[in-house]
């Protein structure tokens, strides 16, 4: 049965070498005329994903015991573990303190999206990661403060100079 499990990989590991193919191949990778990536960029990147993804499934398939290999297990205990483990999922959900942080999260993303296109990319995307940051429970703020702004920064900087993406400026433009 082990070898079956081999099919669902090796069909996603043919679908992304064809994708690559035709992404280096019939899309243009790079447009020199414009002077950034081309169509093809994208589906060549998603590609090398979905290769690396189905060779670490393949490999976990290969390293894990064939089932006549496994031990026998007693199907009364299999229905035990079972129910302790539907008990775990019904205590799950989480207390106060988890909404808040999604919270933290949440309304501060809906807020970006709402004046991400009037006050710009680097003033929003620094204040997100400052909220976010401070809601996922980091507290030291001398260096949340600066390292947000400075990875909005260079964001800005990489997708409108070097991929030629144009980002709102708003207040702050460069």
């Amino acid at each position: 049965m082990k070898r079956m499990e081999y099919i669902p990989p090796l069909f996603f590991t043919v679908v992304g070498v064809v994708i690559m193919y035709q992404s280096l191949v019939n899309l243009v990778y790079f447009d020199s005329n414009r002077g950034a990536p081309g169509p093809g960029f994208l589906a060549f990147w998603l590609s090398v994903g979905l290769l690396g993804i189905s060779a670490g499934i393949i490999a976990g398939i290969a390293r894990r015991p064939a089932l006549a290999d496994m031990p026998r297990v007693d199907p009364e205990d299999v229905l035990l573990a079972e129910m302790e483990h539907e008990a775990e999922i019904e205590e799950s959900w989480p207390e106060r303190a988890g909404w808040i942080r999604i919270a933290y999260l949440m309304i501060p993303f809906v807020l970006l999206l709402a004046v991400f296109e009037h006050v710009g990319f680097i003033i929003s995307t620094a204040l997100y990661m400052m909220v976010a940051g401070y809601g996922l429970g980091y507290r030291r703020l001398p260096i949340l403060i600066p390292v947000s702004v400075l990875s909005a920064t260079v964001l800005y900087v990489l997708f409108d100079t070097w991929l030629g993406v144009n980002l709102p400026s708003g207040l702050i433009s460069f």
